[in-house]
Protein backbone atom coordinates (compact mmCIF):
# COMPACT_ATOMS: atom_id res chain seq x y z
CA UNK A 1 0.00 0.00 0.00
CA UNK A 2 1.43 3.29 -1.17
CA UNK A 3 1.38 5.75 1.76
CA UNK A 4 3.11 8.84 0.15
CA UNK A 5 5.51 10.46 0.58
CA UNK A 6 6.79 10.74 4.24
CA UNK A 7 6.01 14.02 6.70
CA UNK A 8 8.93 15.94 6.87
CA UNK A 9 10.88 15.91 10.20
CA UNK A 10 9.89 19.31 12.28
CA UNK A 11 12.06 21.61 12.91
CA UNK A 12 13.64 21.69 16.75
CA UNK A 13 14.78 25.24 16.73
CA UNK A 14 14.99 28.39 14.75
CA UNK A 15 16.65 31.52 14.45
CA UNK A 16 15.31 34.88 13.06
CA UNK A 17 17.75 37.47 12.52
CA UNK A 18 18.31 40.64 10.31
CA UNK A 19 20.22 40.45 7.10
CA UNK A 20 21.92 43.87 7.92
CA UNK A 21 25.36 43.18 10.12
CA UNK A 22 23.90 46.80 11.44
CA UNK A 23 21.18 44.92 13.37
CA UNK A 24 22.55 41.86 15.47
CA UNK A 25 18.96 41.59 17.00
CA UNK A 26 17.51 38.04 17.19
CA UNK A 27 14.88 36.16 18.17
CA UNK A 28 14.88 32.14 19.40
CA UNK A 29 11.96 30.13 18.56
CA UNK A 30 11.55 27.00 20.92
CA UNK A 31 7.65 26.56 20.81
CA UNK A 32 7.18 23.56 19.64
CA UNK A 33 3.62 24.21 18.13
CA UNK A 34 5.23 27.14 16.56
CA UNK A 35 8.30 25.51 14.84
CA UNK A 36 5.59 22.24 13.42
CA UNK A 37 3.25 25.08 11.73
CA UNK A 38 6.71 26.42 9.93
CA UNK A 39 7.84 23.14 9.23
CA UNK A 40 4.26 21.97 7.57
CA UNK A 41 3.97 25.53 6.26
CA UNK A 42 7.16 25.25 4.47
CA UNK A 43 6.60 21.72 3.48
CA UNK A 44 3.35 22.97 1.40
CA UNK A 45 4.56 26.62 0.31
CA UNK A 46 4.39 27.13 -3.69
CA UNK A 47 8.34 27.56 -5.09
CA UNK A 48 8.99 29.42 -7.88
CA UNK A 49 12.79 30.89 -9.73
CA UNK A 50 11.65 34.20 -8.77
CA UNK A 51 15.12 35.63 -7.52
CA UNK A 52 14.53 38.99 -5.20
CA UNK A 53 17.11 42.14 -5.45
CA UNK A 54 19.91 41.26 -2.69
CA UNK A 55 19.23 45.00 -1.42
CA UNK A 56 16.22 44.22 -0.46
CA UNK A 57 16.39 41.35 1.76
CA UNK A 58 16.34 41.96 5.40
CA UNK A 59 15.28 38.98 7.55
CA UNK A 60 17.66 35.72 7.95
CA UNK A 61 15.46 32.79 9.14
CA UNK A 62 18.23 29.88 10.32
CA UNK A 63 16.34 26.31 10.78
CA UNK A 64 17.38 23.44 12.94
CA UNK A 65 16.63 19.72 12.76
CA UNK A 66 18.38 18.41 15.47
CA UNK A 67 20.49 16.38 13.60
CA UNK A 68 24.30 15.93 14.63
CA UNK A 69 26.71 17.63 12.83
CA UNK A 70 24.12 18.97 10.25
CA UNK A 71 23.94 22.54 9.10
CA UNK A 72 21.17 24.62 9.37
CA UNK A 73 18.59 25.53 6.90
CA UNK A 74 18.31 29.12 5.75
CA UNK A 75 15.68 31.47 3.95
CA UNK A 76 16.10 35.07 3.77
CA UNK A 77 13.55 37.62 3.34
CA UNK A 78 12.43 40.92 2.33
CA UNK A 79 10.54 43.62 4.84
CA UNK A 80 7.05 42.41 3.36
CA UNK A 81 8.04 38.86 3.74
CA UNK A 82 8.64 37.70 0.28
CA UNK A 83 10.65 34.19 1.21
CA UNK A 84 13.71 33.11 -1.09
CA UNK A 85 15.81 30.15 -0.37
CA UNK A 86 19.09 30.52 -1.36
CA UNK A 87 19.93 27.00 -1.39
CA UNK A 88 17.15 26.51 -3.63
CA UNK A 89 17.19 29.88 -5.54
CA UNK A 90 13.36 29.75 -5.38
CA UNK A 91 10.62 32.14 -3.77
CA UNK A 92 8.51 30.48 -1.59
CA UNK A 93 4.86 31.78 -0.95
CA UNK A 94 2.17 30.86 1.00
CA UNK A 95 -0.27 32.39 3.24
CA UNK A 96 0.56 30.13 6.53
CA UNK A 97 3.81 30.50 6.10
CA UNK A 98 3.43 34.84 5.25
CA UNK A 99 1.29 34.73 8.72
CA UNK A 100 3.75 32.83 10.58
CA UNK A 101 6.96 35.14 9.38
CA UNK A 102 4.51 37.57 10.87
CA UNK A 103 4.55 36.93 13.98
CA UNK A 104 7.93 36.41 14.62
CA UNK A 105 9.00 39.54 12.92
CA UNK A 106 6.81 41.66 14.47
CA UNK A 107 8.33 39.83 18.25
CA UNK A 108 11.70 40.46 16.69
CA UNK A 109 10.92 44.45 15.50
CA UNK A 110 9.38 45.22 19.49
CA UNK A 111 12.00 43.81 20.94
CA UNK A 112 15.35 45.52 18.89
CA UNK A 113 13.62 48.70 18.27
CA UNK A 114 12.54 51.49 19.73
CA UNK A 115 9.26 53.26 19.00
CA UNK A 116 9.38 57.17 17.57
CA UNK A 117 8.07 59.60 19.76
CA UNK A 118 8.18 63.26 19.36
CA UNK A 119 10.28 65.45 21.20
CA UNK A 120 7.21 67.39 22.79
CA UNK A 121 6.03 64.11 24.82
CA UNK A 122 9.95 62.56 25.10
CA UNK A 123 10.47 65.23 26.71
CA UNK A 124 7.91 64.47 29.94
CA UNK A 125 9.11 60.73 29.50
CA UNK A 126 12.57 62.00 30.61
CA UNK A 127 12.10 65.37 33.13
CA UNK A 128 15.14 67.25 34.35
CA UNK A 129 17.03 64.79 36.69
CA UNK A 130 15.34 61.37 35.49
CA UNK A 131 17.54 58.68 34.31
CA UNK A 132 16.72 56.38 31.39
CA UNK A 133 19.09 53.30 29.90
CA UNK A 134 20.50 53.71 26.53
CA UNK A 135 21.23 51.23 24.40
CA UNK A 136 23.80 50.99 21.48
CA UNK A 137 21.43 49.76 18.22
CA UNK A 138 24.89 48.08 16.57
CA UNK A 139 27.06 47.43 19.89
CA UNK A 140 24.53 46.27 22.08
CA UNK A 141 26.58 48.47 24.95
CA UNK A 142 24.03 49.56 27.42
CA UNK A 143 24.15 52.56 29.75
CA UNK A 144 22.36 54.77 31.97
CA UNK A 145 21.96 58.47 31.71
CA UNK A 146 20.72 61.36 33.79
CA UNK A 147 19.29 64.29 32.01
CA UNK A 148 20.61 67.35 32.70
CA UNK A 149 19.23 70.14 30.87
CA UNK A 150 18.19 71.21 27.29
CA UNK A 151 15.04 72.40 25.40
CA UNK A 152 15.63 71.39 22.12
CA UNK A 153 16.72 67.95 23.34
CA UNK A 154 17.74 66.29 25.77
CA UNK A 155 21.26 67.12 27.16
CA UNK A 156 22.16 63.84 29.70
CA UNK A 157 25.12 63.02 31.81
CA UNK A 158 26.55 59.17 32.27
CA UNK A 159 25.59 58.30 35.70
CA UNK A 160 28.72 56.70 36.92
CA UNK A 161 31.96 56.13 35.81
CA UNK A 162 31.37 52.49 34.39
CA UNK A 163 28.54 54.05 32.15
CA UNK A 164 31.14 56.87 30.71
CA UNK A 165 33.40 54.12 30.13
CA UNK A 166 30.99 51.92 28.39
CA UNK A 167 30.03 55.56 26.06
CA UNK A 168 33.32 55.89 24.97
CA UNK A 169 33.53 51.77 24.50
CA UNK A 170 30.44 52.67 21.77
CA UNK A 171 32.61 54.96 19.91
CA UNK A 172 35.90 52.52 19.66
CA UNK A 173 37.26 54.41 22.61
CA UNK A 174 37.40 57.54 21.50
CA UNK A 175 34.93 60.82 21.96
CA UNK A 176 32.94 61.78 19.13
CA UNK A 177 30.51 63.81 17.59
CA UNK A 178 29.19 61.44 15.08
CA UNK A 179 25.68 60.25 15.65
CA UNK A 180 24.67 56.89 16.69
CA UNK A 181 21.36 54.98 16.54
CA UNK A 182 20.46 54.28 20.08
CA UNK A 183 17.05 52.78 21.97
CA UNK A 184 16.24 55.03 25.37
CA UNK A 185 14.26 53.49 27.62
CA UNK A 186 12.44 55.99 29.70
CA UNK A 187 9.29 55.68 32.11
CA UNK A 188 8.93 52.29 31.35
CA UNK A 189 8.82 53.26 26.89
CA UNK A 190 11.65 52.16 25.05
CA UNK A 191 11.96 55.08 22.61
CA UNK A 192 14.05 55.25 19.26
CA UNK A 193 16.86 58.00 19.68
CA UNK A 194 20.29 59.45 18.69
CA UNK A 195 23.19 60.58 20.81
CA UNK A 196 26.49 62.03 19.78
CA UNK A 197 29.70 61.23 21.93
CA UNK A 198 31.49 64.17 22.91
CA UNK A 199 31.69 65.80 26.14
CA UNK A 200 31.41 69.57 26.12
CA UNK A 201 29.32 72.38 27.92
CA UNK A 202 29.01 71.55 31.83
CA UNK A 203 26.98 68.98 34.00
CA UNK A 204 25.62 68.20 37.59
CA UNK A 205 27.62 65.31 38.41
CA UNK A 206 30.91 64.94 39.41
CA UNK A 207 31.68 61.56 40.62
CA UNK A 208 31.08 59.76 36.94
CA UNK A 209 34.53 60.80 35.14
CA UNK A 210 33.08 62.69 32.60
CA UNK A 211 33.02 66.46 32.03
CA UNK A 212 29.81 67.91 31.14
CA UNK A 213 26.93 66.37 29.42
CA UNK A 214 26.37 65.25 25.45
CA UNK A 215 23.28 65.17 23.60
CA UNK A 216 20.21 62.86 23.46
CA UNK A 217 17.95 63.36 20.45
CA UNK A 218 14.50 62.20 19.67
CA UNK A 219 12.01 62.74 16.72
CA UNK A 220 11.42 66.38 15.88
CA UNK A 221 14.20 67.63 18.32
CA UNK A 222 16.49 70.06 17.30
CA UNK A 223 20.07 71.17 18.00
CA UNK A 224 20.47 74.64 20.02
CA UNK A 225 23.01 76.60 18.18
CA UNK A 226 20.68 76.72 14.42
CA UNK A 227 17.48 75.29 16.47
CA UNK A 228 17.27 73.47 13.36
CA UNK A 229 16.47 69.63 12.92
CA UNK A 230 19.72 67.73 12.32
CA UNK A 231 19.61 65.33 9.58
CA UNK A 232 22.19 63.41 10.88
CA UNK A 233 20.21 62.84 14.35
CA UNK A 234 16.78 61.69 12.67
CA UNK A 235 18.50 59.55 10.44
CA UNK A 236 19.66 57.94 13.24
CA UNK A 237 16.38 57.97 15.00
CA UNK A 238 14.73 56.45 11.82
CA UNK A 239 17.60 53.54 12.31
CA UNK A 240 16.90 52.80 15.95
CA UNK A 241 13.03 52.51 15.07
CA UNK A 242 13.70 49.88 12.39
CA UNK A 243 12.11 52.41 9.68
CA UNK A 244 14.95 53.54 8.27
CA UNK A 245 14.39 51.14 4.72
CA UNK A 246 10.98 52.28 4.39
CA UNK A 247 11.43 56.18 5.17
CA UNK A 248 14.71 55.70 2.22
CA UNK A 249 11.87 53.91 -0.24
CA UNK A 250 9.41 56.78 -0.18
CA UNK A 251 11.72 59.46 0.34
CA UNK A 252 11.70 61.71 -3.31
CA UNK A 253 15.25 62.61 -4.27
CA UNK A 254 15.71 65.88 -2.77
CA UNK A 255 15.09 64.14 1.10
CA UNK A 256 17.38 61.29 -0.41
CA UNK A 257 20.11 63.62 -0.88
CA UNK A 258 20.17 65.15 2.34
CA UNK A 259 19.42 61.45 3.82
CA UNK A 260 23.23 60.43 1.68
CA UNK A 261 24.91 63.49 3.18
CA UNK A 262 23.96 63.16 6.14
CA UNK A 263 24.94 59.35 5.88
CA UNK A 264 28.28 60.13 4.57
CA UNK A 265 28.95 62.38 7.64
CA UNK A 266 28.27 59.91 10.06
CA UNK A 267 29.68 57.04 8.45
CA UNK A 268 26.55 55.38 8.16
CA UNK A 269 27.06 52.09 6.04
CA UNK A 270 23.48 51.13 6.23
CA UNK A 271 21.69 53.58 4.65
CA UNK A 272 24.51 54.06 1.97
CA UNK A 273 24.64 50.45 0.90
CA UNK A 274 20.70 50.58 0.69
CA UNK A 275 20.21 53.95 -1.48
CA UNK A 276 23.28 52.45 -4.14
CA UNK A 277 22.20 51.60 -7.22
CA UNK A 278 25.76 50.03 -8.06
CA UNK A 279 27.88 50.56 -4.50
CA UNK A 280 31.44 51.56 -4.71
CA UNK A 281 33.79 50.23 -1.56
CA UNK A 282 36.36 51.58 -2.33
CA UNK A 283 34.96 55.28 -2.95
CA UNK A 284 33.06 54.85 0.36
CA UNK A 285 35.89 54.05 2.06
CA UNK A 286 37.96 56.74 1.02
CA UNK A 287 35.02 59.24 1.44
CA UNK A 288 34.61 57.80 5.67
CA UNK A 289 38.45 58.13 5.98
CA UNK A 290 39.14 61.59 4.24
CA UNK A 291 36.51 63.91 5.47
CA UNK A 292 36.11 65.01 9.18
CA UNK A 293 32.49 66.48 8.73
CA UNK A 294 30.17 68.43 6.70
CA UNK A 295 27.47 70.72 6.31
CA UNK A 296 24.46 70.52 4.19
CA UNK A 297 23.42 74.07 3.37
CA UNK A 298 21.36 73.60 0.77
CA UNK A 299 19.73 70.63 -1.99
CA UNK A 300 17.43 71.39 -4.71
CA UNK A 301 16.16 69.53 -7.56
CA UNK A 302 17.64 70.54 -10.60
CA UNK A 303 16.36 68.40 -13.12
CA UNK A 304 13.72 65.29 -12.97
CA UNK A 305 11.62 62.61 -15.39
CA UNK A 306 10.43 59.78 -14.78
CA UNK A 307 12.91 57.69 -13.86
CA UNK A 308 15.88 60.11 -13.59
CA UNK A 309 16.33 62.53 -11.36
CA UNK A 310 19.51 65.15 -10.17
CA UNK A 311 19.74 67.13 -7.00
CA UNK A 312 22.26 69.92 -6.38
CA UNK A 313 23.99 69.65 -3.09
CA UNK A 314 26.18 72.70 -1.63
CA UNK A 315 28.31 71.92 1.58
CA UNK A 316 31.05 72.91 3.26
CA UNK A 317 33.55 69.79 3.74
CA UNK A 318 36.56 69.61 6.65
CA UNK A 319 38.74 67.32 5.77
CA UNK A 320 40.57 65.05 8.57
CA UNK A 321 44.17 66.55 6.57
CA UNK A 322 46.45 68.61 6.45
CA UNK A 323 44.18 71.17 7.90
CA UNK A 324 41.48 69.83 10.27
CA UNK A 325 39.92 73.42 10.31
CA UNK A 326 40.36 74.43 7.12
CA UNK A 327 37.07 74.38 5.18
CA UNK A 328 36.18 74.04 1.75
CA UNK A 329 32.86 74.80 -0.56
CA UNK A 330 31.75 71.54 -2.37
CA UNK A 331 29.02 72.01 -5.10
CA UNK A 332 28.14 68.30 -6.63
CA UNK A 333 25.42 67.10 -8.15
CA UNK A 334 23.82 63.93 -7.22
CA UNK A 335 22.22 61.75 -9.83
CA UNK A 336 19.01 59.36 -8.98
CA UNK A 337 17.18 56.38 -10.79
CA UNK A 338 14.08 55.10 -10.58
CA UNK A 339 13.48 51.36 -11.65
CA UNK A 340 10.77 51.32 -13.61
CA UNK A 341 7.61 49.80 -11.36
CA UNK A 342 7.50 53.07 -9.09
CA UNK A 343 10.15 51.42 -7.30
CA UNK A 344 12.66 53.65 -4.73
CA UNK A 345 14.84 55.97 -6.45
CA UNK A 346 18.78 54.61 -6.34
CA UNK A 347 21.91 56.83 -6.09
CA UNK A 348 24.74 57.16 -8.67
CA UNK A 349 27.08 56.17 -6.14
CA UNK A 350 29.90 57.89 -8.24
CA UNK A 351 28.11 61.13 -8.21
CA UNK A 352 29.72 61.40 -4.41
CA UNK A 353 33.65 61.53 -6.11
CA UNK A 354 33.57 65.12 -5.56
CA UNK A 355 33.62 64.93 -1.91
CA UNK A 356 36.83 63.37 -2.15
CA UNK A 357 39.63 65.85 -0.73
CA UNK A 358 41.17 68.59 -3.15
CA UNK A 359 43.31 66.72 -5.32
CA UNK A 360 41.35 63.80 -5.14
CA UNK A 361 38.42 65.06 -6.95
CA UNK A 362 37.98 67.71 -10.10
CA UNK A 363 39.64 70.66 -10.25
CA UNK A 364 37.48 73.89 -9.28
CA UNK A 365 37.67 73.17 -5.32
CA UNK A 366 38.31 76.00 -2.99
CA UNK A 367 38.73 77.01 0.35
CA UNK A 368 35.16 78.40 1.39
CA UNK A 369 35.32 82.01 2.75
CA UNK A 370 32.30 80.52 5.10
CA UNK A 371 33.35 80.02 8.55
CA UNK A 372 32.37 76.38 9.98
CA UNK A 373 29.35 76.58 12.58
CA UNK A 374 29.66 74.62 15.68
CA UNK A 375 26.18 73.10 15.09
CA UNK A 376 26.81 70.21 16.59
CA UNK A 377 24.33 69.94 19.81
Amino acid sequence: MDRGPAAPKPFSAATLGFVWPEYPGQLQVTDAAILARLTQALSTASRSPAPLDPRRLYWRLELHRGEAGEEPEELLATRDLRVHDPAQDVTLDGPDLEEILSDLTGDLRQRFFGERVPWDQALNLLPVGATATVRDLETGLTFAVRRHRGDAHADVEPLTPQDSETLRAVYGGEWSWKRRAVVATAAGRAIAASINGMPHGWGDLFDNEFVGHFCLHFTGSRVHTTWQVDDGHQLMVLKAAGALAESLDAAEPEELARWVMAAVNHRERATLRYVAGTPDPALQDALFEQIRTLFVWGARLEEADEHAARVRVEATVYYVAPDPAAPFRKSLVMAFSQPPGEGPWLLDFSSLSPLLMPGAGPAGERRSSVKGRRGWC
